[in-house]
């Protein structure tokens, strides 16, 4: 009377067993029915080292580098591609990444912006707002409204230098670029000194754009020395650059420079008036001379230089006393 329902509760179970684990549960039931059924000699065979695999022990006799027949790695291959859960695993791990990277992102960028403001030192709230506002200008894709961003800091309050000098460093627009080195040129910080890293850049970009932001200021403490050093540069835009500064500064290291300007011809007006002034210097004088006339004997020179030498010479010396039978 008893043996009915046992077997009954028995197959019920097997059932619940068989829709909860599938195909593989049953396989794994059937060889472990087998083992059962050959009894103690069978434990050397094929379904053993299956069992023993599924369980995750390995005989002494398979080899250390593969895995047995089924195995976690091998029951995850076959559910993988039977179709399961697995089988969209991976595009959702990649969704996962993407996500997880772009919150970290924003999160540096939100770091990156407290630890500007955290710079600036802000007295109140109010300044600390102000700063929020120019970060978030500077950082505008629209070059109108970086540049409007700089123009509209208030005349009485000091601009964070900091936030400035990584702005110009990092700004291909001219008229942005102006403004940003007006800001820096009225700040009371020590705008040379940040500049001063990016002179010594690898990147001739961002070296060309901190040479000209310390040239728009020469007199700034620190100047002409990272300004005499950009004569060697080998981006002509900044020896160029450098050199008319220094011109105006009256500095004789820059004469060589400038008579290369008025030669290549870009920007040579300028560097006419600066060695015109150099001339007014009596230490000068006849270096400036010597330098122009020169330049002028060089075969290399063309005669459109020529001209252009003989204008800034004449300007220099008086034009009585210009050869002109050698332009």
């Amino acid at each position: 009377m008893r043996k009915a329902p046992l077997r009954r509760n028995g197959f019920r179970r097997a059932r619940i067993a068989d829709r909860r684990c599938g195909p593989l549960y049953r396989r794994q039931r059937s060889d472990a029915s087998t083992l059962r059924r050959r009894g103690p000699g069978a434990a050397d065979g094929p379904h053993h080292r299956r069992l023993s695999g599924l369980f995750g022990r390995r005989r002494a006799d398979d080899s250390p580098g593969e895995d047995p027949p089924f195995s976690g790695a091998h029951a995850q291959a076959d559910w993988t591609h039977s179709g399961g859960p697995r089988s969209r695993a991976g595009p959702l791990v990649g969704d996962l990444v993407r996500q997880t990277e772009e919150r970290l992102d924003r999160e540096r960028e939100l770091l990156d912006r407290l630890r500007t403001i955290a710079a600036s030192r802000p007295a109140d709230w109010q300044e600390a707002v102000r700063i929020v506002k120019l970060v978030r200008g500077l950082g505008s894709t629209s070059a109108s409204r970086r540049q409007q961003a700089v123009l509209s800091w208030p005349a009485d309050v000091a601009p964070p230098v900091d936030l400035l000098v990584r702005a110009v460093l990092s700004e291909s627009d001219p008229n942005v670029a102006g403004a940003l080195q007006w800001a820096l040129a009225r700040s009371d910080g020590d705008v040379v000194a940040g500049l001063r890293t990016g002179a010594q850049s690898d990147d001739v970009d961002i070296r060309r754009r901190a040479i000209l932001a310390i040239a728009a200021m020469p007199e700034a403490p620190g100047a002409d020395v990272v300004l005499v050093r950009a004569l060697g540069d080998s981006d002509v835009s900044a020896r160029k650059h450098a050199a008319l500064a220094l011109g105006r500064l009256g500095e004789a290291t820059s004469l060589p420079a400038l008579v290369d300007v008025v030669a290549d011809g870009v920007s040579d007006v300028e560097a006419t008036d600066a060695l015109e002034s150099l001339s007014r210097i009596p230490a000068c004088a006849r270096a400036v001379e010597a330098a122009v006339a020169g330049k002028m004997k060089d075969l290399a020179v063309d005669s459109a230089a020529r001209e252009r030498l003989a204008e800034a010479l004449a300007s220099c010396v008086g034009p009585g006393t210009v050869d002109h039978g050698d332009v």
